[in-house]
């Protein structure tokens, strides 16, 4: 199991790699799909393959599906 202090590395390394998302948009991250995982980790982690842990892949999962589940809610109340 991985500690408190990896995991939260894990996390920031994570949110630097999407900062070109927030920065540059819906473009950049469709400019982005026809990448590998392998490749894009290697991209937004300096050449490091290594895989985000089990614990960061899962949170990443859940807030996605959170937001399409609100996204749906959104669109049956409007």
């Amino acid at each position: 199991m991985l500690s408190a202090a990896k995991i939260a590395i894990e996390k920031i390394r994570f949110a630097i790699g999407l900062l070109p998302a927030m920065v540059s948009g819906q473009a950049y991250v469709e400019a982005q799909d026809g990448f590998t995982v392998k490749e894009l980790t290697r991209k937004h982690y300096s050449g490091n393959t290594q895989p985000f842990s089990g614990v960061v892949r899962e949170h990443i999962f859940n807030r996605f599906l959170q937001e399409e589940i609100l996204e749906l809610q959104n669109d049956v109340v409007a």
